[in-house]
């Protein structure tokens, strides 16, 4: 989480810190950070108090990189329901590709049925508050050797993004679709 690492930051007296992004691969934390500094001035001191400290037991290896770590507008309903048909979204990245605004409010869903549909998956998400009509659920990708879905839906808040997942997460799809008992939906909130 970004405040995890802020923390760390905090504690290991790292200053000049403009922001904190978790880095994706596929809408899945990869275990790396990025850190935005104030100044390239400020770098060689934020590397050398990160290096040799430790974040949960884990050793912090630090460097530079020049790689912008600019996200990818992510336009209107329309755009991002362009985005998905070009499989312009593929959540790597900070922040996985979701803009700063939409932190929170978007979850990541897999291990839904291969064939289903966008309004199959709007049926099942009928109890929450989307943050829109068209675009806010986008069909993912499937990863490389999978039979099951993805889906990346866009809620109104940071609330409903959690309440979605402590509902959804682990849950069978027999009581949801009508695609049988062999497909368990996980899920989580994208920070």
């Amino acid at each position: 989480m970004p405040g995890d690492v802020t923390r760390a930051l905090r504690t290991h007296k790292v200053e000049n810190v403009a922001d904190v992004a978790i880095d994706y691969n596929n809408f899945m934390p990869s275990g790396n950070a990025w850190i935005t500094v104030t100044q390239s001035d400020f770098m060689p001191h934020t590397i050398s108090r990160l290096r040799n400290s430790n974040l949960f037991g884990s050793r912090i290896t630090a460097y530079p990189t020049s790689v912008d770590t600019e996200s990818p507008r992510m336009r209107g309903e329309r755009g991002r329901k362009e985005a998905a048909e070009r499989s312009a979204i593929a959540g790597n990245g900070p922040r996985g590709g979701i803009s700063e605004g939409d932190l929170g409010k978007c979850a990541l869903l897999w291990g839904l049925p291969g064939k289903i549909t966008i309004p199959e998956i709007r049926d099942m998400l009928s109890g929450y508050k989307l943050a829109g009509q068209k675009g806010q659920i986008v069909k993912l990708d499937p990863l490389k050797g999978s039979i099951t879905a993805r889906a990346m839906v866009r809620l109104n808040s940071v609330a409903e993004a959690y309440r979605l997942v402590r509902n959804l997460h682990m849950t069978s799809l027999d009581n949801l679709t009508s695609f049988g008992t062999e497909y368990w939906v996980k899920a989580r909130v994208i920070v």
